[in-house]
């Protein structure tokens, strides 16, 4: 039975480079779904930039950590961050539409911007 291992996790982040953009967005999506699970729980009211400065805050931290840990993905590390920040805007939309449509399905949809 073959199972999946830390290194060949690491190897195939590697050696897609794609899969640095599609993590990114995925994660800004969990981060959007989260902000507004938060909302929602707490009964405040989800606001579309409450949510967009989080998920960038939280992609802008993730930059950082890459760049303390010596994470350099590539020779030109602006034009990866800016990719990435830009895929964690997209992911922080995409997440908020999404938890949008499911948090408020009967009702009107308050969390449109």
């Amino acid at each position: 039975m073959r199972y999946i291992s830390s290194h060949s996790i690491t190897i195939s982040y590697w050696y897609f480079p794609w899969l640095d953009l599609f993590v990114h967005f995925l994660a800004a999506v969990w981060v959007a779904l989260f902000v507004v699970w938060f909302c929602v729980v707490t009964a405040r009211a989800a606001v579309f930039w409450k949510i967009l400065s989080v998920v960038v805050i939280v992609g802008i931290g993730w930059e950082l950590f890459e760049l303390w840990a010596g994470i350099l993905r590539e020779a030109n590390f602006a034009l990866d961050t800016t990719l990435d920040i830009l895929m964690d805007v997209v992911g922080g939309i995409s997440g908020f539409l999404l938890a949008s449509r499911l948090v408020t399905p009967a009702r009107e949809h308050t969390l449109a911007p």
